[in-house]
């Protein structure tokens, strides 16, 4: 029973977690609407807001797509990513916010979200290559250092490494729970197995015992 209970607690908490991330991308997209239509208000009414909304939806879905292959990971409903196609989703995904970024940098905060799914779905040096572009995507945006003032520019490198930083040591917080989880899985699985074994052999030798008997 205590292990029932803890095992919906963990359910519960990985759920929240899913939850928190996708109202996160949902407030990014929501906020990055208003304050394009705010600051360019002939957007609506042109092939630029076409084009916008396309790629917030095709976004929108990569990022939904995404976290349920997260969420089949830590269910075993599907097996770990293979580095290939996760690459070729990260390089979908990647390719994605830079054209809607670059076409409204309203959407610049997608560049975090982007780098967190990152940390989960490539594991390895190789996920550098991504987060490095998407940060010298972000520094491009909100400034690079011949528009801005060094302070600014300092400021915006901090705010990065300190997020990709965070981003990962949590990610690894979490795959690290969930590695334990499935180890501990496995070894109650071996053991069931080992008592199951263990009663056969029992009535196994019963009746050996009861054939000798009537010999």
């Amino acid at each position: 029973m205590h292990r029932t209970a803890k095992n919906m607690s963990d359910e519960r908490w990985f759920s929240a977690v899913g939850w928190f991330w996708q109202a996160i991308i949902a407030g990014i997209f929501v906020l990055g609407a208003i304050q394009t239509v705010s600051d360019e208000p002939f957007v609506v009414h042109s092939w630029n807001g076409l084009l916008t909304a396309v790629l917030m939806l095709a976004n929108a879905w990569w990022f939904l797509y995404m976290m349920r292959l997260r969420a089949a990971r830590r269910y075993r409903r599907s097996s770990t990513l293979d580095l290939g196609r996760a690459h070729n989703l990260v390089g979908l995904g990647v390719a994605l916010t830079v054209s809607l970024v670059l076409l409204h940098g309203e959407f610049v905060a997608l560049t975090f979200a982007d780098i967190g799914l990152i940390a989960f779905a490539i594991d390895g040096w190789t996920g550098i290559i991504p987060v490095a572009l998407l940060g010298f995507l972000f520094l491009h945006t909100v400034g690079v250092p011949g528009s801005a003032t060094r302070s600014a520019t300092a400021a915006n490198l901090l705010s990065l490494v300190s997020t990709v930083a965070i981003v990962y040591t949590l990610a690894a917080v979490i795959k690290q729970r969930v590695q334990r989880d499935r180890l501990i899985g496995e070894l109650r699985e071996a053991h069931a197995q080992l008592q199951e074994a263990h009663q056969e052999l029992r009535v196994s030798h019963a009746r050996e015992i009861e054939l000798a008997a009537l010999r």
